[in-house]
């Protein structure tokens, strides 16, 4: 009779791991969940701890996103405890009006970006990825990769609960760390926690970062309030390469780890993405502004900076 019970436990053990699904058809079902979706909000934080040499660095960053097909979004970031304030390494990136804009808490400026591809792409390095995570999944059309691109090596490794929800781990090497492990929602295939590793293996390819391009410095000295010209474009360039070169070389060690809690996918309008930020300043204010600056144009080469200060409109050649 133990032999019996022995065996049938085997075989409904045996049955019940059968029913996994492998890695790949989790992460297609991820993309689907995702792409099925018509709005998404969150509240999460983004804890890095990393190490070089003998100096180690700890930052607790909390985030605010909202997503709604096919392209508004409204990210905000901040290092206090507040996902939804901004403070002085606080920011945000959005789109009003089928406009895209970036603002720096540090620099006091908005800047109105080429593209909501770009304004998220600025506002990824400073959240230490949040803000391209969750959209380059949702939003259509939004181009590049996803956490997934390059993992082609995850695997299963098993179930863990968090809060509620019990999460399949996949876990493995990708094309830009040495370990990332995600956390996929086993009920709607959602991700509620995703974890990289600063490290790289020694055998892995070297990092293809992509090309440099005016474009993408341009948009950076923007979004950080620095003047643009020839000569700061060259500059950047420079200091981007040899900051490039430094992270495929470095000896890094450490974590990133990011959650998304407080999921859920209200009702929204464009009201709901526009973000005011501090002191006074408001989109109908940058509107005339940037009607001002666009006027002018045509006569003047450069870029506007608005400063939020005293709302004065710099035209720099």
């Amino acid at each position: 009779m133990r032999l019996v019970a022995g065996v049938v436990a085997a075989l409904v053990q045996s049955s019940l791991i059968a029913q996994d699904p492998d890695p790949e058809t989790i992460i297609k079902k991820v993309e689907a969940a995702y792409a099925a979706l018509e709005s998404y909000e969150a509240h999460g934080e983004v804890v890095s701890n990393s190490i070089m040499g003998d100096t180690s660095h700890r930052t607790v960053r909390s985030f605010s996103l909202r997503l709604m097909k096919p392209g508004l979004f409204r990210f905000t970031w901040n290092d206090r405890a507040e996902a939804n304030a901004v403070g002085v390494n606080g920011g945000a990136a959005w789109v009003d009006k089928g406009e895209a804009f970036f603002y720096m808490r540090a620099t006091n400026n908005i800047s109105e970006m080429a593209s909501g591809r770009m304004a998220l792409a600025a506002a990824t390095g400073v959240s230490f990825g949040a803000a391209n995570t969750i959209p380059s999944l949702f939003l259509n059309d939004f181009g590049g990769g996803t956490i997934f691109t390059g993992g082609e090596q995850l695997k299963l490794t098993g179930e863990e609960q968090l809060g509620k929800e019990i999460c399949y781990v996949l876990t493995g090497p990708s094309i830009m760390t040495k370990e990332l492990t995600v956390w996929v929602g086993k009920g709607d295939f959602l991700i509620r926690k995703i974890s990289r590793s600063l490290e790289r293996d020694a055998g892995q390819k070297p990092i293809d970062f992509p090309e440099i391009t005016d474009e993408m410095i341009e948009n950076t000295l923007r979004a950080t309030g620095q003047k643009v010209s020839a000569e700061w474009i060259r500059r950047t360039r420079a200091d981007l390469k040899e900051g490039l070169r430094r992270i495929a070389s470095s000896q890094l060690k450490g974590s990133i780890v990011e959650t998304h809690l407080e999921i859920s996918f209200p009702e929204l309008t464009a009201v709901d993405f526009v973000f005011l930020p501090p002191q006074g300043g408001s989109l109908e204010q940058v509107a005339l502004w940037r009607a001002w600056g666009r006027s002018i144009r045509n006569g003047l080469a450069g870029t506007r900076l608005l400063r939020l200060a005293d709302w004065e409109t710099s035209v720099l050649e």
